[in-house]
């Protein structure tokens, strides 16, 4: 991170249910959810949603393009 920042903006991603992000648990998914609720919220956490979530920063910071550092 200390040599990239000299040749880059940085933005750090908490993608969906991770990190700070409000997390997934078995207590969040049954509390007011019933089975197609919990389905239809599961869906957002897919990889095409994270995508979409990083697309839609890029455009906010009106980057024409940008390059992309992941870990799994």
């Amino acid at each position: 991170m200390t040599r990239a920042i000299k040749d880059y903006d940085i933005v750090l991603l908490d993608q969906r249910g991770t990190g700070r992000s409000t997390p997934i648990t078995r207590n969040s998914l049954t509390r007011e959810m019933d089975s197609e609720q919990q389905a239809s919220y599961l869906k957002c956490f897919r990889a095409d949603s994270i995508a979409e979530d990083c697309e839609r920063i890029r455009e906010a910071l009106d980057a024409a393009s940008w390059t992309v550092l992941g870990q799994s």
